[in-house]
């Protein structure tokens, strides 16, 4: 038997369809090359993969929270892991909360995609052996000798590898500077870099990455503000030279340099684990 008419004020809708109608609404929101990576590698077939499990020609309006619930123990069932599973629930969260606000789902009814898995700090928590892991002081000490450092090829490589080593902040963050964000702070009038996301092109991790860090004195004594003033000097209006709307970010050159350096410095992680910047 065909399923009962839509309620009062919601379109009839294929899922697929509506998948397809949320996908074109999204995209504008996600045009920087890494957030369009994002989209095509997770939010799009996080969609497709949607529609595919309820089948294409199902009526959104008539899915309920059991479906998507199925459909987290499918994608779980075939080794996606939990917390990956948890990502796609956020986009079909925001999928539908799309289609409660276009009218094909009722706006009525609590969001069915939302709620199902709840992640605790055991699926927080990194997989013993991966991730990202701390170098030793004599690597450290090996790295930044004079001969071995010159194994970055250009200055740029190399002032984002020693202000990450001081700040601690991702590589495409401190790759995104302006000028305007390195020099004493308005407020304090200690020497700052303002983390922002002031311009368009710069992202960050989350709100609370909104941050302003103390320039180290070792910096400071490296010329990093003379740096900032020839660059102004120069006409130039950002920190780093670059394209910064490549597909990894403008530090992604520098990134590659850099496990490309520590090849030819001999050093290795243990196990699973990685070296490098976070972006």
């Amino acid at each position: 038997a065909p399923p009962p008419g839509p309620p009062p004020g919601v379109h009839i809708c294929r899922t697929d369809q509506a998948v397809e109608f949320w996908l074109k609404a999204e995209l504008p929101s996600w045009k920087t090359p890494t957030r369009f990576k994002t989209f095509n590698s997770k939010l799009k077939p996080a969609g497709d993969a949607f529609a595919g499990f309820v089948k294409p020609g199902t009526r959104l309006y008539t899915i309920h929270r059991s479906r998507c619930a199925q459909f987290y123990d499918h994608l779980m069932a075939g080794g996606l892991a939990r917390s990956s599973a948890a990502n796609v629930q956020s986009y079909l969260t925001r999928f539908f909360k799309w289609a409660q606000g276009a009218g094909y789902y009722p706006d009525d009814k609590t969001n069915p995609a939302a709620g199902h898995i709840r992640l605790t700090a055991a699926d927080k928590a990194p997989k013993r052996g991966t991730g990202f892991q701390a170098f030793k002081t004599e690597q450290l000490r090996a790295m930044f000798a004079p001969d071995a450092f010159a194994a970055l090829p250009t200055l740029k490589d190399r002032w984002l590898v020693v202000l990450a080593l001081y700040t601690g902040a991702r590589s495409n963050e401190l790759a995104r500077l302006e000028l305007l964000d390195v020099g004493p702070d308005e407020d304090t009038g200690i020497a700052v870099l303002d983390i922002n996301n002031l311009a368009e092109d710069k992202t960050t991790k989350s709100d609370a990455s909104i941050r302003k860090i103390p320039i180290h004195p070792d910096l400071l004594a490296l010329g990093l503000l003379d740096r900032v003033e020839a660059r102004k000097a120069a006409g130039e209006t950002r920190l780093f030279p670059g394209n910064l709307l490549t597909q990894n970010g403008p530090a992604a050159s520098t990134s590659k340099a850099f496990q490309v350096a520590l090849k030819a410095w001999g050093i290795a992680p243990r196990g699973k684990k990685r070296w490098g910047f976070t972006r």
